[in-house]
């Protein structure tokens, strides 16, 4: 059966600590350390704090002004730079897997899309193989649809796990908000998931909103998982702590 993980996003500006420690009050199994913000720590403090604690770690990767498909040689070089130090950091303390976002479309990226993609397919290669030098697991988050969007819809991403090998973290609100359905994302990528993150939206945009609470099957999706047999972490990435609460009331009966 999958275990049950928080993301610390809900307690972001708080430290680590803290965070951890409302975390495991709350019961659950794994955590996922949004390595931004107050979070971004280097790896003796980060093991500190883990000591106390019995969790499966997981650790997502800094986003927040960086971009894998950069024009600009500054960002993609900084990108790249902040990405594998968060990846160096997982494998010090000790990290089951890390979650890394795709590059993404700036508004000149638009205008050239071909080398913006060319951009990001490099800097995923490079990620990779870095990742593979010091034995750290680690998977490409597929992005919610809208403005600036390169690897999130089932196309796509289905011809990144047959060209480049990559596995998926698969963030169900972000799957939500393009055509296909939750299930044909999971048939389809199988085994290549091997992370999960869950919230819920109306299809729209990616609100990150409790689950229960917008139009997400997630008994279908379950259903699927179940079908891959996969045994991997259900991460609850919420914005705050009661939205996380309510959600993981919400999902324990639905849990096979």
């Amino acid at each position: 059966m999958p275990i049950l993980a928080a993301s610390t996003l809900p307690f972001l500006t708080a430290p680590l600590e803290s965070a951890l420690k409302r975390i495991s009050e709350l019961g659950f199994q794994g955590v996922e350390i949004y390595f931004e913000g107050a979070h971004n720590m280097a790896p003796r403090d980060v093991s500190d704090v883990l000591s106390t604690y019995d969790f499966k770690v997981f650790l997502h990767a800094p986003f927040s002004d960086l971009n894998l498909a950069s024009f600009n040689e500054t960002i993609l070089a900084e990108s790249k730079h902040r990405i594998k130090s968060a990846l160096k950091t997982a494998s010090d303390v000790g990290s089951e897997l890390a979650t890394v976002h795709f590059g993404r479309y700036s508004p000149l990226g638009l205008s050239y899309p071909d080398s913006a993609v060319e951009n990001n397919l490099k800097s995923i290669v490079e990620i990779q193989s870095f990742a593979e030098n010091i034995g750290m697991p680690i998977a490409f988050e597929n992005a919610p649809s809208g403005f600036g969007a390169m690897c999130g819809s089932l196309e796509v991403l289905k011809e990144l796990i047959e060209s480049k090998g990559i596995k998926i973290t698969l963030d169900m609100g972000h799957a939500n908000t393009w055509e296909n359905t939750l299930p044909e994302f999971i048939q389809t990528f199988g085994s290549a998931i091997v992370h999960t993150h869950l919230h819920d939206n109306a299809g729209g945009s990616d609100d990150h909103h409790s689950l229960g609470r917008g139009s997400i099957d997630y008994k279908a999706a379950f259903k699927a998982l179940q079908e891959i047999n996969y045994k991997k972490a259900l991460c609850l990435e919420l914005l705050y702590e009661e939205d996380l609460v309510s959600s993981r009331d919400w999902i324990k009966p639905q849990i096979w």
